[in-house]
């Protein structure tokens, strides 16, 4: 009976169930080549099914193929000729049968219009009706490493008795696993001391009637390349260079390409930035082209000669080479905070990627203070004692507040919007975002006061006397002062919202008209425990930021308002009541950092800080890069880049 052809579809399936893959031979002969007959096809195989009296042919593709042809004989050492020819397909597979138990043996060869290649290395199979595989597993990237994972779906006419699986003497008794019709039978070889390279997997099942069947099936044992990346560590600096060093391991000792990729968040290429091969990484790699002032993601990526692939990603940071800025200190992570004396980061070095550490910074030497999945959120604070800082979790309040003292880590529930001032954290609590609490706690003895209820869930801040400043949803300020309790501090007149407060002052934004474009119009007002004064009058505008519009320290206040050419400018009152604008560019800037003594650093739009110690109107460079903040200690100006402690000296 004349064989039915594969359809395309199935072979296609099967061949990229194999481990063979099906590949090509995709050698070049030179321009313009002869007409030659293809080369022979490789990695036949034979396997019993889809019917139980028949079995399925298949074997990769060759390049220029046409057509191919099976030859059958009873015997090893198959000719290729009438007598033994079986059928033809414009695909290398077809469907053999009916057949009769027996020992079959088989050939292919491939045809285009300059004639038959030579035949196929021969395949053999012990055939007995009533049974049929599906190969789903070896997978081509060498599942588990060295372990070869096998899988197997089996149709049989009697129950199964034995499955077997061997490669190279290796052998796993399968076993099945699943529900009666869904499941498979599995097994594990460990091919560890086995050639990498090109292999066969023999099988062998019998039922309980004796029947049996014995085939073997090509794949590739060709473990994916390892890519370690020893440097950069995330979030290092680059000005604008960073130095690469690492490694790629692979089955021939080396990678056969290795590029780094600037890639967008959607992990797709952007820039190429370097195409090499190789086993060893040791160069410096330039981000010049980049620009300074970002965070960029690179993607490492190696391939081996056969197109598996690791690859690694690492956060940068990119700084200005000429800023103002000496480095102070790295770290093998991300700098969330710095004093005179300590350095607060998440360890990007460590396999938990979210791994707190204190650094003392006279000695050089690490604590870890909280390990765990959950990410760090926002700006994590030294206090006098420890630390505090808020990690993601799941549910309302959607953080949880952690605290660090005396060596001791304490979990202090759920919490929301981390505000740190000298030794006094405040935050919020509670079981939904209506019905929130205030609380102020004091780092040092643990202490904990209720400070109001029902507050808004963000836009609170404490100051190193312990003042709290708040906002309530009807759109009230309000100033919680230990001994005196809450009092409401703004009129009762727009939405006012977001305060600031030194213990001295508070600063807060009035929202006084909404246009039905969503565009505001905002003032800054200043209390000063007294009365309220407008320090920058209403302006329209889609946002308004504490921090960036506003801020306070030590008696001065920091506030954005337009200057003569009508760019919004940076000004500065001073504790006496002097207004003074510090800022006089051509572009609007905004507030990053106000010190205690009016300094002022700056950002300007689409570029990157400036220092300015009023009453001078002049302005140093602090470059672009990405500040996790400023921080003044001690008469010096600390910027946290990454992972990197610079001091500004302007």
């Amino acid at each position: 009976m004349r064989p039915a052809s594969l359809p395309r579809a199935s072979l296609q399936v099967l061949c990229l169930l194999l481990l063979a893959g099906c590949g090509s031979d995709t050698s070049d002969p030179g321009p313009n080549p002869p007409p030659a007959p293809p080369s022979p096809p490789i990695d036949l195989y034979a396997l019993p099914g889809p019917a139980l009296d028949r079995l399925t042919l298949a074997a990769a593709p060759s390049s220029g193929a046409t057509s191919y042809t099976i030859y059958r004989g009873s015997a090893p050492g198959v000719t290729p000729g009438p007598a033994t020819k079986i059928g033809s397909n414009n695909s290398p597979g077809l469907v053999d049968g009916p057949l009769a138990a027996g020992t079959y043996y088989y050939v292919m060869t491939a045809s285009n219009d300059a004639g038959e290649s030579a035949a196929s290395t021969e395949t053999s199979i012990v055939f007995a009706p009533g049974f049929s595989i599906v190969v789903s597993s070896p997978q081509p990237l060498g599942l588990s490493g060295d372990h070869l994972d096998v899988s197997l779906t089996i149709t049989s006419t009697f129950e199964l008795s034995t499955v077997s699986a061997d490669v190279g003497g290796r052998s796993a008794v399968l076993t099945f696993v699943g529900t009666p019709g869904q499941g498979r039978w599995r097994g594990t070889i460990d091919l560890t001391g086995l050639p990498h390279g090109p292999l066969r997997m023999s099988l062998a099942a019998a039922d309980v009637q004796a029947n049996a069947i014995e085939t073997s099936v090509p794949f590739l044992y060709n473990t994916s390349p390892v890519l370690t990346v020893v440097a950069p560590i995330n979030y290092e600096v680059a000005r604008p260079s960073v130095h690469v060093t690492g490694s790629c391991a692979d089955d021939t000792n080396g990678c056969a390409a290795i590029v780094i990729d600037f890639v967008d968040e959607t992990l797709r290429p952007v820039q190429r930035l370097f195409e090499g091969s190789g086993a060893a990484l040791d160069f410096d790699l330039s981000l010049a082209s980049l620009g300074v002032g970002g965070e960029p993601l690179l993607r490492f990526l190696a391939t081996d000669a056969s197109g598996q692939a690791d690859t690694v990603f690492r956060r940068v940071s990119t700084e200005a080479p000429d800023a103002s800025l000496q480095v102070a200190a790295t770290v093998p992570g991300r700098v969330l905070d710095a004093d005179a004396d300590r350095i607060l980061f998440v360890d990007s070095t460590s396999a938990d990627a979210q791994v707190v550490k204190l650094r003392d910074r006279a000695a050089g030497t690490d604590v870890t203070i909280s390990s765990g999945t959950a990410a760090v959120l926002g700006r994590a604070y030294l206090t006098p004692a420890g630390a505090v800082f808020l990690r993601e979790r799941s549910g309302f309040p959607f953080s949880t507040l952690f605290e660090w003292r005396n060596a001791v880590l304490t979990d202090l529930g759920g919490a929301l919007d981390l505000r740190v001032g000298g030794s006094f954290a405040a935050y919020g609590t509670g079981a939904s975002a209506v019905s929130t609490t205030l609380l102020r706690r004091n780092t040092v003895t643990g202490d904990v006061v209720t400070v109001a209820t029902g507050v808004s869930i963000t836009g609170r801040d404490v100051a190193a006397n312990g003042d709290v400043a708040y906002w309530t949803d009807d759109g009230s300020v309000w100033r919680f002062r230990h001994g005196s309790g809450a009092a409401q501090i703004s009129p009762a007149t727009g939405l006012n919202a977001y305060p600031l407060t030194d213990g001295v002052n508070v600063v807060y934004q009035r929202r006084t008209a909404m246009t039905p474009a969503g565009i505001g119009t905002y003032e800054i007002e200043l209390f000063d425990g007294t009365s309220t004064t407008t320090v920058a009058p209403g302006r329209e505008q889609d946002v308004i930021s504490a921090g960036s519009d506003y801020a306070v320290d030590n008696g001065w206040t920091a506030y954005t308002k337009a200057g003569s050419g009508g760019q919004l400018q940076v000004w500065t009152r001073s504790p006496a009541g002097d207004e003074q604008q510090v800022t006089f560019f051509g572009s609007p800037s905004s507030i990053a950092a106000l010190g205690p003594n009016g300094e002022v650093v700056s950002k300007l739009a689409g570029s990157g800080f400036r220092y300015s110690a009023p009453p001078s109107a002049g302005a140093a460079d602090l470059g672009a890069g990405s500040a996790t903040a400023f921080v003044f200690v001690g008469g010096s100006l600390l910027k946290l880049v990454g992972n990197t402690v610079f001091v500004a000296t302007p």
